[in-house]
């Protein structure tokens, strides 16, 4: 009798442990074992809100994933940093312990040097210019040596050009920013762009980064309009000034070890749903800016596009030069004919 109870435990554990690999969340135990469909876990740092450009492109994917497998593969998105911050979220797709996620491209310059060229600022000159950039051959040895760290790049989402707001007053030339406490990301280029910009520049986490502003930790920080709306920032920081300084590509990734675990028919589902996924998600995001700004500006921000530009892209072409070697000298001079 005691026999049989062993035997029946170790069945049920066996069965526990066969029914865990058809769970989302770690890449190499993910395999097609279970005869239900399969769930992968897509995090992302923003609020989960339709109009959020985080969310609404990781929850278009979602759907199309889900109609063009017919079921046998679901993803789950997690907005709201649930799995930790972009750099949290990166190293677990490298260990297999997170699935997918939607990163901004800052973020890849911590793991592929050459993923820092985006971080240059005012590389592109418009939004076509930077998508005819993302959908080139340019983007080819950035996406393999990243595959080689365990990140597969599936399509480059739209995040718009970075704004800074604060809670001072609106900026026009550099001399508005004097003595300003700024958080910026922890990209070095970004910190130092800043710096060449006469800021006191903070680096803080982005789940902080409301926080900080509402306590005055910063004055002010950057980013696209869109997540400034939809992360509701201007509550704290009223003041929108379109420096339009850098673009931000929203890359759509996924663990090499999960993509690893597709099959070939997968895979070309999962690359055709991010290429139509990205495509509608560009389109989404710049129907909509005039509304959000007008949501702004109903919600009492002042918003400024009187900035001189010139004297901010002057103060900053040092970037270029020191940064050249650090990327890849040929990328960057690529980088800037395409943005011409």
């Amino acid at each position: 009798m005691k026999r049989m109870t062993r035997v029946g435990i170790a069945v049920l554990a066996m069965l526990g442990a066969l029914s865990a690999c058809g769970k989302g969340g770690s890449g190499d135990t993910a395999k097609h074992e279970s005869k239900g469909p399969r769930t992968l876990q897509l995090a992302h740092v923003s609020v989960e809100q339709n109009e959020d450009m985080y969310h609404h492109l990781a929850t278009n994917f979602a759907k199309r994933v889900e109609d063009q497998t017919k079921g046998a593969i679901k993803v789950q998105v997690l907005g709201g940093a649930q799995l930790g911050g972009e750099r949290d979220v990166a190293e677990g797709m490298q260990l297999g312990t997170v699935d997918m996620s939607l990163l901004a491209s800052f973020t890849l310059g911590t793991f592929e040097k050459k993923a820092m060229v985006f971080d240059l600022p005012y590389l592109f000159k418009d939004y076509q210019t930077a998508f005819k950039t993302l959908d080139s051959s340019f983007t080819d040895p950035i996406e393999a040596d990243l595959e080689k760290s365990g990140l597969k790049i599936l399509g480059w989402g739209h995040g718009g050009f970075r704004n800074l707001y604060n809670s001072k007053h609106a900026i026009r030339s550099l001399s508005d920013l004097s003595g300003m406490k700024v958080r910026t990301p922890e990209s070095p280029i970004y910190v130092d762009t800043w710096q060449a910009l006469g800021v006191n520049v903070t680096s803080m986490a982005y789940p902080e980064l409301f926080t900080g502003l509402q306590q005055k930790t910063i004055d002010g920080a950057e980013n696209p309009t869109a997540l400034f709306y939809t992360s509701r920032f201007y509550e704290a920081a009223p003041y929108l000034s379109r420096t339009e300084h850098v673009y931000v590509a929203i890359p759509l990734v996924i663990s090499g070890r999960v993509w690893d675990t597709l099959s070939a028919d997968e895979k070309a589902i999962f690359q055709k749903a991010a290429s139509e996924s990205v495509q509608e998600q560009r389109q989404f995001l710049i129907q909509s800016e005039a509304q959000i700004e007008k949501k702004l500006m109903e919600a009492g921000v002042s918003i400024n596009a009187d900035v001189d530009k010139a004297q901010f892209r002057k103060a900053v072409m040092p970037i270029y030069e020191k940064y050249k070697t650090v990327i890849d000298p040929d990328l960057v001079t690529r980088a800037a004919a395409l943005a011409q």
